[in-house]
């Protein structure tokens, strides 16, 4: 039998004592009456016979105890007994219990809500078998932009890669089903066959998809995801091998089963919308004669060899780069991927999946972490000062024989007690946090729906609750350990002397830990805050203010060819502005593809006209030759629409959209990088250059102000503002099929409240065509505030812990001059009967506890500049060893300080001599 098994053979036991006393009872009985018999039949009288079995049995009482030891009852029997005793104590002293319980809650309560969340984001494993094994393959370059996998690369690493077991490509795109009487968009992902060997997943029912289904020419196969199965198809398995949706020809081969969550990193749509979960998984058909090693356009996924590591995968995938690239030619060469910087970049998925937002959760878990300390700190003072009432009690004990384990027993069962009630609150108040830290948190946050209360949070609330009943309920019996016996405490206590200093050295020193860890988190929030205020401060180069924004996509146009559709396309959008113009309250309506601050870079090689890459002649140029820039797809007046100033020239104009607009708009740093000194008025660029005679080049029309495209803590840089519909040569036009709505409303109510015309607009839009999918709509402000709401989440929940910190640090300061001044009672009387100032004597006792803030602020400000440093990523503006921060934060904290002693030391100067020397 185990350990464990055999201590709960013996709880349960202990649980039965009741059954077990009667039947030893009846062990006992059976075997007197049998000695009893036997004697009687040797001739011995009943009564003496009785005696005598009973003499030769032994002592009854003893025999049981003894039996109770073998089988461990008495030891769980005196921790029953010791918590029993320590419930009826609390229940005696309701105010002291009530305070505690409260304030260990709040500690318990805060941590336990931020580690729901990091147990749900990122520590819960990903739902796929060893999902450890599981990595993101990209690329990066001399830009630090992350780039996908070209399919010469997928072709390279799946033939000859050892530390990757499998390796799967693929896209995800949007796109809006028609037919279907309503607005509806599918998301899709794109994969090559071998996805379902990385995630190993088995189909609910039918089949995956294999490598014939994804040949060119191959019928058109479509997976379902089961939510997707069960919303559409009402969970009918009959939909097998049937058509997926009106007027197509995809046929269902296999339902995914509910436990398939693709969870993807950092999503990336090649076309359409983003969305959170795929509705069809669909076969990738690459062509391998075909493959080149140049457009990282594909998302890479794989499946680390046993005993493999990311680190030694990215070594591996980095020497195939110079072999890879000659077989599977294109517009790389070996040497221009070695000088744009081009790496693989091989990455765990749960990592690629949570990213930054990781190590903001770690950091606030050692935010609130701090908080609980300094609830435990607080409640372990109040054991002091309790433990210091009761040392009497505690030295009587000793002196009868009660030894420390007996009284650390006790004394930690009170503190676990109290401290599991402490946590029960805290779990009930985690519930109710737990929702209020996602209401502030990122809206983009992953995994969310994995965040709740669970039995691994029960359980870390609980190890939590025991924890700190152990700290806080040994903690007080340290003062007594210099009495070796219980005379010697007995003779102590009773002259107060090394043992009262001991307590006052502890409470103070507590005290200085609350005001230390309160100082650490008070200056995090206060860097926070001036980050989040450096941010607000910036101009993100348009006015957001009374700007609604939706994203739409429009139906398949009915044109022949790609290069006509594009055109359709374009005329259609501008249509349907011009009709959401007529709104009234509306001022002007536009679209693009890419909303500043969104979240979106995108970068293109640029070239302008008389600085095109060198080639020899009769060759064509090299893109990586030519300089990258930003790239925003943008419709006539969009950059007007978001209230972008213009420094020269004009927006893009309906008039360019009537056919392939050959317009183009920049912005100053752009304007100043190609062109220094010089207008770029009517300069011409051209985007991806090939060929000079062949490509399209497009006409500056415009300089705008530098926006913030990519981030608020981005600086501008170079940007090009490209027409939605572009490259028609050789007959081809490209739309982008999927557009952001951007509508401003005129001054009024509508502009306070730009949602209130969304109703308005969205009959406008349907009125047009009824199919056409709304999605994101949210305001231009929302857009620009998400951009900072990590830092803003973090610099909240970091300035509330630190609120109650504060708090907490001032009741301790407040307590402990309390008690201070309780013990010189006799002493102020007397000092006032003898003349003493009651300024005098407020300003003594004012200055104690001044000394003890000072301790814990010079401790805290040493901890917070090695602390803060965990933030650095997080800052904007401002240094961790901010002197401005730290000198606030050091003057509220002894502000504080200050406030909280004043109450006892007027209390203090109020004394009646003659009633505090009767007293004392």
């Amino acid at each position: 039998m185990s350990h464990w098994a055999a201590f709960m053979t013996k709880v349960r036991e202990t649980l039965r004592r009741g059954d077990v006393d009667r039947e030893l009872d009846e062990e006992i009985t059976y075997h007197i009456e049998h000695e009893t018999e036997r004697l009687i039949a040797g001739g011995i009288g009943p009564e003496a016979a009785r005696r005598q079995a009973r003499a030769q049995f032994g002592n009854a009482r003893a025999v049981r105890e003894q039996v109770r030891e073998e089988y461990g009852f008495a030891g769980l029997e005196a921790v029953w007994r010791d918590l029993r005793h320590a419930t009826r104590g609390l229940r005696r002293s309701p105010g002291f219990a009530a305070t505690a319980i409260v304030t260990i809650g709040l500690g318990i309560g805060a941590t336990t809500a931020v580690f729901s969340v990091l147990n749900g984001v990122v520590l819960r494993p990903l739902p796929y078998d060893d999902a450890g094994e599981i990595v993101r393959v990209s690329h990066t370059d001399n830009d630090g932009d992350r780039l996908g996998i070209p399919d010469g690369a997928y072709f390279f690493w799946r033939d000859n890669a050892t530390t990757l077991d499998a390796v799967a490509a693929y896209l995800e795109l949007s796109e809006p089903l028609h037919g279907a009487g309503e607005p509806l968009e599918l998301g899709m992902i794109i994969a090559t066959p071998s996805l379902f060997e990385v995630v190993r997943v088995a189909p609910l029912y039918g089949r995956l998809f294999t490598e014939e289904d994804a040949a060119p020419g191959a019928p058109d196969v479509v997976l379902l995801t089961y939510s997707f199965w069960q919303d559409r198809y009402g969970g009918d398995p009959g939909v097998i091998g049937r058509d997926a949706f009106p007027e197509s020809d995809m046929e269902v081969i296999g339902v995914l089963p509910p436990d398939f969550d693709f969870v993807r990193p950092d999503p990336t749509i090649s076309f359409g919308s983003p969305f959170d979960e795929p509705q069809i998984v669909m076969p990738l058909t690459m062509r391998q004669a075909n493959a080149r090693y140049g457009n990282f356009m594909y998302q890479g996924i794989a499946r680390l060899a046993p005993g493999a590591t990311p680190e030694a995968a990215a070594t591996e995938l980095m020497s195939f780069m110079p072999r890879a690239a000659e077989t599977y030619t294109g517009s790389h060469t070996p040497q221009s991927l070695r000088e744009g910087g081009h790496r693989p970049v091989v990455v765990p998925l749960k990592r690629a999946i949570v990213g930054s937002l990781e190590d903001t959760l770690w950091i606030l878990l050692g935010a609130v972490g701090f908080v609980l300390l300094i609830a435990v700190a607080n409640v372990a003072n109040l054991f002091v000062a309790r433990a210091g009432a009761r040392g009497r009690e505690i030295a009587v004990r000793r002196s009868l024989g009660a030894g420390w384990g007996a009284l650390a027993r006790a004394s930690v069962s009170e503190g676990v007690v109290l401290s599991l009630a402490g946590g029960a609150l805290g779990v009930g108040l985690a519930v109710v946090g737990t929702r209020a830290l996602l209401g502030l948190a990122p809206a983009d946050i992953p995994r969310v729906e994995q965040i709740g209360i669970d039995p691994v949070v029960l359980a870390f609330a609980a190890g939590v609750s025991v924890l700190a009943g152990l700290v806080f309920g040994l903690l007080p019996l340290v003062q007594f350990r210099g009495a070796a016996d219980g005379g010697a405490a007995l003779r102590e206590e009773s002259r107060g002397g090394t043992a009262g200093r001991d307590r006052q050295r502890m409470r103070r020193g507590l005290v200085a830990v609350q005001v230390a860890f309160a100082l650490v988190l008070l200056v995090g929030a206060g860097l926070l805050l001036r980050t989040f205020a450096n941010l607000r401060a910036i101009e993100p180069g348009f006015d957001p203010a009374g700007v609604l924004t939706m994203r739409v996509t429009l139906p398949e146009s009915r044109t022949e060819t790609a290069a006509s559709e594009a055109v359709s396309r374009a005329r259609e959008m501008v249509a349907l502005v011009e009709r959401i113009e007529t709104i009234p309250g509306v001022e002007m309506a536009a679209f693009t593809a890419d909303l500043p601050l969104d979240g979106g870079e995108y970068r293109d090689y640029v070239a302008v006209e008389g600085a095109l890459p060198a080639v020899a002649e009769g060759e064509r140029a090299a893109l990586e030759e030519a300089p990258t820039a930003l790239r925003v797809f943008s419709g006539p007046g969009y950059l007007t629409a978001i209230g972008a100033r213009f420094v020269a020239g004009r927006d893009l104009e309906r008039g360019d959209f009537a056919d392939y607009p050959q317009y183009v708009v920049v912005n100053e740093a752009f304007a100043a990088e190609r062109w220094p000194g010089e207008s770029a008025l009517g300069r011409r660029l051209v985007q991806w250059p090939n060929d000079p005679e062949q490509d399209v080049w497009y006409t500056v029309a415009g300089v705008v102000a530098d926006n913030r495209e990519a981030s608020l803590m981005t600086p501008p840089e170079p940007t090009i503002y490209l027409p939605t519909v572009f490259r028609p040569d050789d007959g081809f036009g490209m739309w982008i099929t999927d557009m952001t709505l951007v509508v401003r409303m005129s001054a009024g109510p509508a502009a306070a409240d730009p949602a209130s015309v969304f109703g308005a607009i969205e009959r406008e839009i349907h009125a047009y065509h009824p199919e056409i999918p709304i999605r994101a709509v949210q305001t231009l402000g929302a857009v620009e505030a998400r951009s900072f709401q990590q830092v803003s989440f973090a610099m909240v929940l970091i300035l509330v812990a630190g609120g109650v910190a504060l708090l907490l640090g001032a009741i301790g300061i407040y307590g402990v001059v309390s008690y201070l001044v309780t013990l010189r009672t006799r002493e102020l009387g007397i000092r006032i009967a003898l003349g003493a100032s009651p300024r005098t004597l407020r300003r003594s006792i004012v200055r104690e506890g001044a000394g003890i803030a000072a301790l814990g602020i010079g401790v805290g400000v040493v901890a917070a500049f090695l602390v803060s440093r965990v933030l650095s990523s997080m800052l904007f503006g401002v240094a961790t060893t901010d002197v401005v921060t730290y000198g606030g934060v050091c003057t509220v904290l002894f502000v504080a300080v200050i406030l909280a002693s004043l109450g006892p030391a007027r209390r203090a100067t109020g004394v009646d001599p003659v009633e505090a020397i009767r007293a004392e």
